[in-house]
């Protein structure tokens, strides 16, 4: 939807999936270094230390998809992340992510709400609800196709 005052375009779209893990293992999944277990490609460049904490700023990808990220919210006991992201070539936001205890395991749920920064919005054309939904499927898989000795070792992962 566009927005009526500036004419941008801003989709806002939200999902979630359940993991056979521990909230507090799950949770690690979705930080900077934590994804490098499962996102192909994903290499952070981290602009501070860890433990990954509110203010810390890290890049990634390359070209058009250089993307500027800051953690404005991390609190690993309440399962909570919300980080703003930029790619100054097509689209601004944020992602949140909440990991909450469900049936044994975790439910992930995942927000994003972003505006395009180029005058079509052509970079989220494609972001339509079934496209996420396909995107969260594809969480699922990748984080429950981790090996069982990786799952194991979350626990002494610092993030």
């Amino acid at each position: 939807m566009a927005d009526p005052a500036s004419g941008a375009l801003r989709i806002r779209r939200h999902g979630s999936f359940e993991l056979a893990l521990p909230p507090a293992d799950a949770f690690k999944l979705f930080t900077a270094e934590g994804e490098k277990l499962w996102v192909p490609g994903w290499s952070p460049i981290l602009l501070g230390p860890l433990p990954q904490q509110a203010g810390l700023v890290f890049l990634t990808g390359d070209g058009a998809e250089h993307t500027i990220w800051t953690v404005i919210d991390h609190d690993p006991v309440a399962g909570r992340v919300c980080y703003s992201r930029v790619t100054p070539a097509s689209r601004a936001g944020f992602v949140r992510v909440q990991v909450t205890p469900a049936n044994g395991g975790s439910r992930v749920a995942v927000e994003y709400d972003l505006t395009a920064l180029d005058g079509e919005g052509a970079a989220l054309q494609s972001w339509s609800p079934e496209y996420f939904s396909g995107m969260m499927a594809e969480w699922q898989s990748r984080i429950l196709a981790l090996p069982a000795e990786v799952r194991a070792s979350l626990g002494d992962l610092v993030v």
